[in-house]
C-alpha cells in the first residue's frame, strides 16, 4: 500500500489542528502548492488530517496537521480523501402538494410525503376514493395512530 499526500494549494502543516495564525513559527512549516509527500498513515481530526510522514522532511518531524481543504490524499493513486462525491441519482417518485389534500392541507405534510414514497415504492392502496394521502390521513385517524409519531407512522408504511 503506497499512501501519498499532494497539497492543492499552498499551506501551512501545523503541529496542532487549529488557525495557522494562533501558532508560533516553530509549530508551522509552509508547503507549496503541487507537494507530494508520502505518508505512514493519515487520520481526519475535525475539519484537519493529522499526518503522519514516510519521509520527514519538513523540520525533522514526522506528525503534522494540514487544513483538509489543502490536501489530497490517495491510496495506490486512488483518492481517499477527501471521498468522492457518489453521483447524483434522480429517482422518479411523484411529486404531491398537501396543499390539495381535503383533509386538514396545513397539516397533512407527513402523510403527503409518505404517499409519494408508498406511490414511488408501488404500494397498493386500501380504497379507490380520493387521494392517496387523505386515504392516509384517514387511515392514522380511524387506527389512533399520531401523524406526528415516528413510531406510528412507521406502522401506516408497514400496513401498506
Amino acid at each position: 500500500m503506497v499512501l501519498s499526500l499532494k497539497t492543492v494549494t499552498t499551506t501551512t502543516f501545523k503541529k496542532k489542528p487549529i488557525q495557522s495564525a494562533e501558532l508560533p513559527e516553530d509549530l508551522k512549516q509552509r508547503v507549496e502548492a503541487q507537494k507530494t509527500l508520502e505518508l505512514e498513515s493519515f487520520e481526519e481530526v475535525r475539519d484537519h488530517v493529522r499526518l503522519m510522514l514516510k519521509n520527514p522532511l519538513i523540520k525533522d518531524a514526522p506528525n503534522w496537521y494540514a487544513f483538509g481543504k489543502h490536501i489530497e490524499i490517495r491510496e495506490d493513486g486512488k483518492r481517499v480523501y477527501p471521498k468522492s462525491i457518489p453521483p447524483q441519482v434522480k429517482l422518479n417518485i411523484p411529486y404531491k402538494s398537501q396543499r390539495d389534500n381535503y383533509l386538514n392541507p396545513d397539516g397533512s405534510c407527513n402523510v403527503t410525503s409518505i404517499a409519494m414514497c408508498l406511490r414511488y415504492l408501488g404500494a397498493a392502496r386500501k380504497t379507490n376514493y380520493g387521494q392517496f394521502e387523505d386515504e392516509l390521513y384517514e387511515y392514522a385517524t380511524n387506527n389512533g395512530l399520531s401523524r406526528h409519531d415516528p413510531h406510528d407512522l412507521a406502522v401506516i408504511v408497514e400496513d401498506y
